[in-house]
């Protein structure tokens, strides 16, 4: 976060990981998949051949109405 405030980008939103599930639940959805974009990259990136993996700070989500 300290970097995105150096680069002069306000942070608006987020999320911890761990409340990500109660906080889609509380507004009608369920949580299906949530992971960052650092896992992505390892797990789709590299079957690829390729050398860009993404970040620890950014996720995908995937949900689905209650």
């Amino acid at each position: 976060m300290r970097s995105v405030a150096r680069a002069g980008e306000p942070w608006a939103f987020g999320l911890d990981p761990q409340d990500a599930s109660s906080y889609f639940a509380e507004r009608g959805f369920r949580l299906i998949r949530d992971v960052s974009t650092l896992e992505a990259g390892r797990a789709w990136m590299m079957e690829q051949g390729r050398t860009e993996l993404g970040s620890g700070l950014y996720r995908i989500t995937v949900i689905e109405p209650d």
